[in-house]
């Protein structure tokens, strides 16, 4: 699997780099000579970026769906829709890119009005049309592929084609809508934002794919690194199996952050403005008053984890150590580490709960609240905890006691 996903990036790398330097070099020899005017710049810079965009559509299709070798495929597709799939997506991509160039092309010379809105319907009208028949190749090869296995759709089926495959169908079908009843610059506004978030998001499941894999690769219990780990730092396989989850579970939360900020930043929305929602949640978020953040809570989670390996500690010292160098009998030994454990736990959540900034009052308040509920519904709960300390303070019974 690791092999299949980085076999699609380089794919995918060398089909935008080609183009990319390429034109990058023009640009180079062009502005070296001073041969280029303002109206030639532009166009040239527009067919640049368009070019570049098709070839990277075109290095995706061919990285995801692996027209002709199934054994590559990163999607469940059938083998005879991946390539019809494939054929409909490139033609959807290259009408789309000749309409934008020729666009361009047509405003930059000054081109009557008529002339514009022509270049512009027509590839906008074949781009959706090209839109709708692609979706029907993958819905109907991804349902052929998941008869023809389990009968069921794999879990990445369900999380990435259950919503974006719908969507895109009504944006598609809206474009059309709003063509035919005269609205040009809507439908082409949404086909435009429908490439871009193609694009984006086939991007994100190939990075998603190589990070799950990688971590497959490098933390899996089988893996050459596992058990190095193992013979050299002392960390178990199970645990850094769950170490790899965890690490590309978060790689994963960056990656859907990156692409949703890529996909709404056409729409006007800057990153910085997006970015800055999250920048607050880590420097802090006043509720009533109260200052919250991420940061903060981390912090204090920190503390209480301290403070409970802290009580953990001191308890088996005092039942390894120093308890059974005393005189004190088993049922007092075993009340005095019990006894250390509630207070080291409860020191530690009160100093956690100091670093969030909850004074005594805040407390006060949520004990109250708690204490109804408690009051209402934990009554046998809490009887028998109390009869425990009660148990541990007075030891009427007590550890070594036989009833005959």
């Amino acid at each position: 699997p690791l092999a299949k996903a980085l076999g699609a990036v380089r794919i995918v790398a060398v089909s935008v780099l080609i183009p990319a330097v390429g034109f990058g070099l023009v640009f180079f020899a062009f502005t070296s000579i001073g041969g280029l005017s303002l109206q030639a710049r532009e166009v040239l810079r527009v067919f640049a970026v368009n070019i570049t965009l098709f070839f990277l559509l075109s290095g995706l299709i061919r990285a995801l769906l692996a027209p002709g070798r199934p054994k590559w495929r990163l999607v469940p597709i059938s083998d005879g829709y991946a390539l019809y799939v494939a054929r409909f997506a490139r033609l959807a991509g290259l009408s789309y890119v000749v309409g934008e160039i020729g666009r361009t092309i047509a405003q930059v010379f000054s081109a009557p009005l008529a002339t514009v809105q022509l270049l512009e319907a027509v590839p906008v009208l074949l781009s959706a049309l090209l839109v709708l028949a692609t979706i029907r190749g993958v819905v109907r090869g991804l349902a052929e592929a998941a008869s023809a296995t389990s009968g069921e759709a794999p879990p990445i089926v369900h999380i990435l084609w259950r919503w974006t495959v719908p969507v895109a169908a009504l944006v598609a079908l809206a474009a059309l809508v709003a063509q035919v009843l005269g609205y040009l610059a809507f439908a082409a506004f949404l086909i435009d934002r429908l490439v871009w978030t193609a694009a984006v998001l086939a991007s994100l499941h190939l990075a998603a794919l190589v990070v799950e894999h990688l971590s497959n690769a490098v933390f899996q219990e089988e893996a050459r690194t596992s058990g190095w780990a193992q013979e050299n730092l002392g960390l178990s396989r199970s645990g850094l199996g769950q170490f790899g989850v965890l690490l590309s579970g978060l790689i994963k939360l960056v990656l859907i952050i990156a692409a949703a900020s890529l996909v709404i930043a056409p729409f006007g929305v800057e990153t910085g403005n997006f970015t800055s929602i999250f920048a607050s949640v880590f420097s802090g978020i006043e509720i009533g008053g109260f200052s919250f953040s991420l940061t903060s809570v981390l912090v204090s989670l920190g503390l209480v984890f301290t403070g409970v390996v802290v009580t953990r500690a001191v308890q088996g010292w005092l039942e390894n150590r120093y308890l059974p160098r005393t005189k004190l009998d088993a049922g007092l030994k075993a009340s005095i580490r019990t006894g250390i454990g509630y207070v080291g736990i409860i020191v530690a959540a009160a100093v956690g709960l100091s670093y969030l900034g909850l004074n005594l009052e805040n407390i006060a308040l949520v004990a109250g609240a708690l204490s109804v509920g408690i009051g209402f519904g934990l009554q046998s709960i809490v009887s028998n905890f109390v009869s425990g300390l009660i148990l541990l303070a007075e030891r009427p019974i007590k550890q070594g006691d036989w009833n005959v």
